[in-house]
């Protein structure tokens, strides 16, 4: 083999790695953007799972004064993060009675204000932003007419939220804050969840420790 069938072969070797190196690093991306896709879908299903169940709880011990006040806090919620100038969300609580048991349905109303047109869907079927606010509107609700104290874990609950509401989530968080002496302890690895709270910890191996910013 004389000196430039050696480059040659060199330099498609060379490639050739360079190539598998590509092939791996992209493997190990699409692996990352798969697992974080997983941890996602599990959040929203235990936070779907959550919010069906407080619906199944409140459903036997909601009166119709009970209904007026859940209605009057999700849209609460809804106009305080959600509406806009062109776009304006209610929810309605319909009642049924079956086999002697009271049961509800959630409704969210989508009113277009410029077309003036309006969508109604069950809660269920809409977005997990949507859904996650009403749900922790229940966990709320849950506590005040338990007797509980109003203290509420939120574990990883706030994620479904987009990024560009969080300020909004902010003002209402702090609202129910003001008006029902609630405190909010919120668990979270999204950096960007940390703006909502008012004191931030750092928990590693054990430690606890209070981020100064």
């Amino acid at each position: 083999m004389n000196l430039n069938e050696l480059i040659n072969e060199t330099t498609k070797i060379k490639l050739n790695f360079e190539n598998i190196v590509k092939d791996y690093n992209n493997n190990i991306q699409k692996k990352e953007e798969l697992l974080n896709k997983i941890t996602e879908n599990t959040q929203n299903i235990a936070l779907l799972e959550n919010t069906q169940e407080v619906f199944k709880t409140l459903e036997n011990k909601l009166s119709e004064a009970n209904i007026i006040h859940v209605e009057q806090l999700c849209n609460q919620a809804l106009k305080t993060i959600f509406n806009t100038d062109e776009i304006e969300y209610t929810i309605k609580i319909e009642t049924l009675i079956q086999r002697n048991n009271n049961q509800v349905q959630f409704y969210l109303y989508e009113k277009d204000l410029v077309n003036n047109t309006e969508v109604k869907t069950r809660l269920e079927d809409n977005g997990f932003g949507v859904m996650s606010t009403i749900g922790l509107v229940l966990q709320i609700y849950f506590i005040i007419i338990h007797k509980q104290q109003h203290i509420l874990f939120l574990d990883e609950s706030l994620t479904a939220i987009s990024v560009d509401k969080l300020d909004k989530l902010k003002i209402f968080l702090d609202e129910i804050s003001n008006k029902l002496d609630f405190k909010f302890i919120l668990i979270a690895h999204m950096e960007s969840l940390f703006k909502l709270a008012d004191y931030r910890y750092n928990v590693e191996n054990g430690k606890i420790e209070e981020i100064i910013s």
